[in-house]
């Protein structure tokens, strides 16, 4: 059984070997449901696709909330995937954009732009800073 987690709106493609293992089974499965939190959802849809192999199919579909989502098709649950808002990765994407990213200081306008590896703003301080101290606090 596959187990995944991703978050919100990342397109979830799975591979799955059909039961009789030879290409060109009907498509998609008559007996396919999709699970979300233990109940069957119509949205989002499912697409599957004949890899052409061994009886092997792509099955993708993209959560567009978070909860736990489970793949029914062949006659088993074949994929359990847990959708969150934020991954692990995302923060680890954080700490290194934050670490090796870039910053901008206007004095004039007291703020302080914090830049991602890639350019792209990541976070607005406003600074006070005097002859004895210096902060920053996040401006939403």
């Amino acid at each position: 059984m596959i187990e995944q987690t991703v978050e919100v709106n990342t397109p979830v493609n799975l591979t799955i070997k059909s039961l009789s293992g030879v290409p060109g089974d009907s498509l998609p499965p008559p007996e396919m449901v999709l699970l979300k939190d233990g109940v069957v959802q119509l949205t989002p849809t499912v697409t599957v696709t004949d890899v052409g192999v061994h009886g092997l199919y792509n099955f993708k579909f993209t959560p567009a909330s978070t909860g736990y989502f489970v793949l029914y098709v062949y006659g088993e649950i074949q994929a359990q995937v847990n959708v969150q808002s934020r991954s692990v990765f995302s923060y680890l994407k954080n700490i290194e954009d934050e670490s090796l990213g870039s910053w901008v200081w206007d004095k004039e306008h007291g703020t302080l732009k914090m830049l991602r590896q890639d350019g792209t703003e990541m976070a607005t301080f406003a600074v006070i800073d005097d002859m004895t101290t210096a902060s920053r606090e996040r401006v939403l």
